[in-house]
């Protein structure tokens, strides 16, 4: 039976991942070492969350901003390590943790400047946990889980996709049914 969805549930469509060449979600891009002429943004972690299976310590995971504004003599390359900050969840419980390295989100708002308003940030969900939070409706969102476990508005999140919503959602639902920690990129922009 499938569940009911939430009044106001976002609706979630997927994408293969990689993205093809050339294929963007909402000014995002994979990032392409051939194509200087992208804004290119990237994760880094020392806790070795971000990719499942990963025997590093240092792991990471890279998009580029597609804008024609951007080349390599408007880019303005630097490095932002953004503190992390709990997530809170139903009763006050803490969630997970998250950080936001481009855009504004829970209240965090990053100081990396971009062609056009966007959202990037890292969730590190805790076993069982679930969330609402509050989104700018004016965007189209999409989250990568790292890892299987993972649901956005009841969808389950493959790490091989990106669940997309339609700009229009107030709020976004997760849940981490897994008995684990998993971590995910959330990603925004009109």
């Amino acid at each position: 039976m499938t569940p009911t969805p939430r009044p106001g549930a976002a609706e979630v469509t997927f994408r293969r991942l990689p993205l093809a060449d050339g294929e963007t979600f909402s000014g995002w891009t994979s990032a392409r070492a051939a194509n200087p002429n992208k804004q290119v943004v990237t994760w880094v972690s020392s806790q070795g969350t971000l990719l499942a299976g990963s025997h590093s310590l240092r792991t990471g995971f890279q998009l580029g901003i597609v804008d024609n504004a951007c080349t390599p003599t408007t880019m303005d390359f630097g490095e932002f390590s953004p503190e992390p900050f709990s997530l809170v969840g139903f009763g006050g419980v803490k969630a997970g943790e998250g950080r936001v390295f481009v855009g504004k989100l829970f209240g965090q708002t990053s100081p990396v400047e971009t062609a056009r308003p966007m959202l990037g940030a890292q969730l590190r969900v805790e076993p069982g946990a679930e969330f609402v939070f509050v989104v700018d409706e004016t965007f189209t969102h999409g989250m990568i889980a790292l890892e299987t476990g993972l649901f956005l508005e009841n969808a389950s999140l493959d790490p091989a996709t990106i669940a997309i919503t339609r700009p229009g959602a107030k709020t976004l639902n997760v849940v981490n049914a897994a008995d684990r920690p998993v971590s995910a990129i959330l990603l925004g922009g009109s």
